[in-house]
């Protein structure tokens, strides 16, 4: 509710009431007390970080030099796919033998923007169906251009219980589709198409958010409220998850840490599969 409020047209404020300790180094008491402080924002477009990635995974996993890490932050946009480009580029420049995408946290974005993430480890076939009130399934493929990454490299896809719509479609794809398995939470359950439509041309009177249709995986899942189960469940917090507190360098992100187990056996059953494999 909070979000829906402070939100609005950029340029136009809004008085926020904010809550900050007399000292906020030291704990709320009664020698400390909670004021409260009358701020005036101006809106503006916001702009996340978007994607991040590293060879060798954070939280004192930097020296794996063989696994690449990429976080999707941000939402699913216009350059999301351009930085995922750079990110594999780099990862097959260093020859990594596995890759973690961490989708946790992130609230989705724009559908088209999915399909082509996918598109990026899927060569061919659906990604998502797609089905509007009372029609049939209709299935978006894989879009199969020169940004198909042709790697054969293992792959662990991280979620949690705030992944959801656009990210819950990556993660349901690379699944069913036998590129990754999912490490974490079961996620949000966010199946649906929404289309926005501004009330005045400007977007000064707002605009109207009406579901459209719903999506399902490739094998025929409807996640809606329900969400995806992962195939290895993990409980907990990313350690830099609260905004409202420093990150803690020696806080342990176990999802992370069995993500990187789970990806290390993938290493290893793949390498023994090639290793066996006759040579052509």
């Amino acid at each position: 509710k909070a979000k829906n409020l402070i939100r609005g047209p950029a340029g136009t404020t809004v008085k926020l009431t904010v809550g900050r300790l007399a000292d906020p180094s030291k704990p709320e008491g009664a020698g400390n007390p909670m004021k409260t402080v009358e701020l005036t924002v101006e809106r503006d477009v916001i702009r996340t970080d978007g994607l991040r990635y590293s060879i060798g995974p954070p939280n004192g996993h930097e020296g794996e030099r063989d696994i690449g890490y990429i976080q999707l932050e941000g939402t699913f946009s216009d350059e999301t796919e351009g930085q995922l480009d750079q990110a594999l580029a780099e990862m097959s420049k260093k020859k990594v033998k596995g890759i973690i995408l961490d989708l946790r946290d992130n609230p989705g974005g724009l559908l088209e923007v999915a399909i082509g993430v996918c598109s990026r480890f899927i060569p061919e076939g659906p990604v998502v169906f797609i089905q509007e009130s009372g029609g049939a399934r209709m299935a978006r493929n894989a879009v199969r251009s020169k940004y198909f990454a042709q790697r054969e490299g293992p792959m662990v896809v991280l979620v949690n219980k705030q992944s959801a719509s656009a990210s819950e479609i990556v993660a349901g794809a690379l699944r069913d589709k036998g590129v990754a398995k999912l490490v974490g939470e079961t996620t949000f359950g966010k199946g649906l198409v929404q289309t926005i439509i501004p009330l005045e041309s400007d977007g000064s009177a707002g605009a109207l958010k009406i579901t459209t249709a719903k999506y399902f995986t490739p094998n025929g899942t409807d996640i809606n409220h329900k969400g995806i189960e992962p195939d290895v469940k993990v409980t907990g917090e990313r350690p830099d998850s609260d905004p409202f507190k420093a990150p803690d360098p020696k806080a342990k992100d176990e999802q992370l840490n069995r993500a990187i187990q789970v990806l290390r056996q993938e290493i290893r059953t793949h390498d023994a599969k090639v290793a066996h494999t006759p040579a052509r």
